[in-house]
């Protein structure tokens, strides 16, 4: 048994060996699976990084055609906003909800028009455009070019409307043989963009002046005066010294006056404004003027900003008035606008040479500088003037010297009938010559075959006059000769009588030269002249009539072609849109006649009548003050003047010196300047020498400000005045603010107004463009 046993476990001693052989082996090959494992992951994640960098290759190049139609968009954008911009009229007749939907209807359809247009151009060259991407040389990147989205028309052009790409695809293949595929759709939406849209209410807190019966400059050569706010002047009344009789002035600057208007929205002049010998007046660029016209009179006017007259710019006959006009310059007036205009009733009894506008030349060694204008529009003609008023001659021209009324003259080989000797005749002839001729008569016996040599050999068959009125006469006083008698052709339009002066001067050299040298007797200085761009570098160019320049140092003119003779319906219609804004701003100082109220009432008050700011009786005063309202608070005052808070600052004065048996002028002395910023009264105000007045001041009289004076609009001041509680007896227990004594004053808030006091920048909008540039149906292949 002990033997048995003792073999047997010699038999087992080579297990422990086997078991380390095993445990050794099974070590092994877990080593080895985890390091297959391990280089395994390792491949994968050298994969995963290629793929990715696949990936973000294609991707990159799809991002950069998206870039790329971004720039698209802004091109695009830019394009129909200015687009807009320079076709709507803010001042046209709808409201201004509807204005706002019109622009934003024309600035979809021209954004998406332009886009299209733009994306269709770039189709089969996108890569070479937009991707700057570059590849090995064992590499591959191409992009799939996309489709196009069908173009919608006009009509169907909506906010949410698209230019789509469908199905672009960028496929990058890798030098491994790795590729990539991006597909997706690119969209270009329209975005969304403000258009400044005017108030129903005028910027009151932006005003430095309503003087509802004119403006005076008193004069001093070294102290000017300068303005600075938006102005309104109505009409001085015609027992003011240096008023011309024959004008509807608004303001009126005396001897040696320097006005100056430093920066002004609105400028608003309801007759001329008239500048008597040695003055000067000056608008600066960025001042919008409104007027009737303006007349010159051996004086400066600096026209810098954007200027609008309904009737003419005249340079009268004394020497050496200089007139220099920049910016955009308006001259809107023609009898057919003006007479279907809301001035209708006001234009009822005047003529049409009334209603026309032109830049007439009368006094010498003047010069006219219009060289620096962008944008030119003379809706009118000029004409010559007959003193009996009965008989004014068209001529040919909107812009010209009264030398050339000349080329009008008939010639004196016509003048009688066919049996007449008229070798004898002269023109202009005495009156007891035009008897002895049978001339005197209302029917100018003419003949009608014969040829002028001056008209090139034509007869007046020949020229454009009119058939039954050919010729018309004007007679002159004389104190050597008594009556003269000119004899003067008549045209049958606008067309004809440009054509003929067009031909009379520029065709006829010897003609020309003659005339060259009658004009050099109205410019007789080397600096003197009419001076205008060629007419192809102007913005806009809109002429009735010719235009006429001439160099006094060369000596020579020439004749610019009226380019619009025959107005277009939409010219027309333009002259009319201007014709009515001058007329809203002349009720209440805004640009749209539909932001006048037809029915306005205070709700304090129910026993006086609504009154209609349309009326064209109406006046900015009377549209914006409550006249009777403030009448009756400041009736127990002494001179019914009121100035709240007493000794405090800002203050407001509020006066009744309008009426009968009060009718005495307010002063504002610095001493009033110190603190008042509203000044409110139903009469005249003077402004003393040298004063600097910050605010408003309203007069329903006429306002005379003295040498040195300079005015500003404070609109955050004024708006605090306005706004200010009245604690005093006169309010009788009420809540009273300067506001109360407005039509529609408690409408005026101070977070509406800016300060022009203050040379900060208007707040920009900014766009983001990558909004309106998205992907759809993005994938992976």
């Amino acid at each position: 048994m002990d033997k048995h046993v003792t073999e047997k476990k010699e038999y087992n001693k080579g297990f422990s060996l086997f078991t380390v052989i095993v445990s050794i082996a099974f070590v092994g090959i877990l080593g080895m699976l985890v390091l297959y494992i391990a280089i395994a992951n390792f491949h994968m994640k050298i994969t995963d990084l290629k793929g990715k960098d696949s990936f973000y290759t294609a991707e990159r190049a799809i991002e950069e055609i998206r870039v790329g139609l971004q720039e698209e968009v802004g091109d695009a954008m830019s394009e129909a906003y200015i687009e807009v911009l320079e076709t709507y009229d803010q001042s046209g007749k709808s409201q201004n909800d509807v204005q706002d939907e019109i622009r934003q209807k024309a600035f979809r359809q021209s954004f998406y028009d332009n886009l299209y247009v733009k994306v269709q151009k770039k189709l089969g060259h996108l890569q070479e455009d937009y991707v700057d991407l570059t590849v090995g040389d064992n590499e591959t990147l191409e992009i799939v070019e996309p489709t196009l989205s069908e173009k919608l028309n006009r009509d169907e052009i909506k906010k949410s409307s698209k230019v789509s790409l469908k199905n672009l695809k960028a496929v990058y293949v890798d030098e491994k043989g790795r590729a990539s595929i991006i597909k997706t759709d690119i969209q270009m939406g329209i975005p969304n963009v403000k258009f400044a849209t005017p108030s129903s209410l005028p910027d009151l807190m932006g005003m430095v002046v309503v003087a509802n019966s004119g403006i005076i400059c008193e004069g001093d050569p070294n102290k000017d005066i300068k303005l600075t706010g938006n102005i309104y002047a109505g009409l001085l009344n015609d027992s003011e010294e240096g008023f011309p009789k024959d004008k509807d002035t608004s303001l009126l600057v005396k001897n040696n006056a320097n006005l100056s208007i430093i920066s002004a929205d609105k400028f608003v002049c309801a007759g001329d404004i008239n500048l008597v010998a040695r003055s000067s007046f000056t608008s600066n660029a960025g001042v919008e003027l409104w007027a009737k016209g303006l007349t010159v009179n051996s004086s400066m006017a600096n026209l810098l900003g954007d200027t609008y007259f309904a009737d003419d710019l005249t340079v009268a006959s004394g020497n050496g008035s200089a007139i220099t006009i920049a910016g955009n310059y308006y001259g809107y007036g023609s009898a057919e606008s003006a007479k279907k205009s809301h001035y209708e009733e006001r234009y009822k009894n005047y003529k049409d040479t009334d209603l026309n506008s032109a830049i007439i030349v009368n006094g010498k060694a003047t010069k006219l500088d219009l060289s620096g204008v962008q944008k030119l529009m003379l809706a009118g003609k000029s004409y010559i003037s007959d003193p009996s008023k009965t008989s004014d001659v068209m001529t040919g021209e909107s812009v010209t010297v009264k030398g050339t009324q000349l080329a009008y003259l008939a010639s004196a080989k016509i003048l009688g009938d066919d049996s007449a000797d008229s070798s004898n005749y002269t023109n202009p002839m005495t009156y007891d010559e035009a008897v002895t001729n049978g001339l005197e008569g209302n029917t100018i016996p003419v003949k009608w075959d014969t040829p002028v040599e001056t008209w090139r050999g034509k007869t007046l068959r020949d020229i454009g006059v009119d058939s039954k009125t050919p010729i018309k006469k004007v007679f002159y006083s004389d104190n050597a000769s008594g009556t003269v008698v000119y004899y003067y052709l008549n045209f049958t339009d606008e067309t004809n009588a440009s054509k003929f002066m067009s031909e009379y001067y520029q065709k006829n050299p010897d003609i020309k030269k003659q005339m060259d040298k009658y004009l050099s007797f109205y410019f007789n200085g080397e600096d003197s002249g009419i001076y205008v761009k060629d007419s192809e570098t102007y913005l806009l160019y809109v002429t009735n009539g010719n235009i006429l320049s001439y160099s006094g140092k060369d000596k020579e003119g020439k004749l610019y072609s009226a380019t619009h003779p025959k107005l277009t319906n939409k010219l027309i219609q333009d002259q009319i849109d201007y014709q009515d804004e001058w007329f809203a701003l002349n009720r209440k100082m805004v640009s749209n006649y539909n932001d006048l109220d037809t029915s306005v009432s205070d709700p304090d008050d129910k026993t006086t009548s609504p009154h209609n700011e349309t009326d064209p009786s109406s006046t900015v005063f009377d549209n914006l003050v409550n006249e009777k309202k403030l009448k009756e608070f400041v009736k127990n005052e002494t001179e019914q003047k009121y100035q709240y808070p007493k000794g405090g600052s800002p203050s407001v004065i509020m006066c009744n010196n309008g009426s009968q048996g009060t009718n005495k002028t307010l002063q504002i002395t610095s001493k009033e300047a110190e603190s008042v910023r509203l000044v409110v009264c139903t009469g005249d105000v003077e402004i003393a020498k040298d004063v600097q007045f910050r605010g408003i001041i309203m007069a329903k009289g006429k306002i005379t400000v003295n040498p040195g004076v300079q005015l500003e609009a404070a609109p955050l001041e004024a708006a605090k005045v306005f706004q200010a509680q009245i604690e005093d007896e006169n309010s009788n227990g009420q809540t009273l603010k300067a506001q109360d004594f407005f039509w529609h004053g408690k409408e005026y808030v101070l977070g509406n107004t800016t300060d022009n006091s203050q040379n900060t920048e208007e707040e920009s909008t900014t766009y983001n463009l990558a909004d309106c540039v998205t992907y759809s149906n993005w994938k992976k292949e």
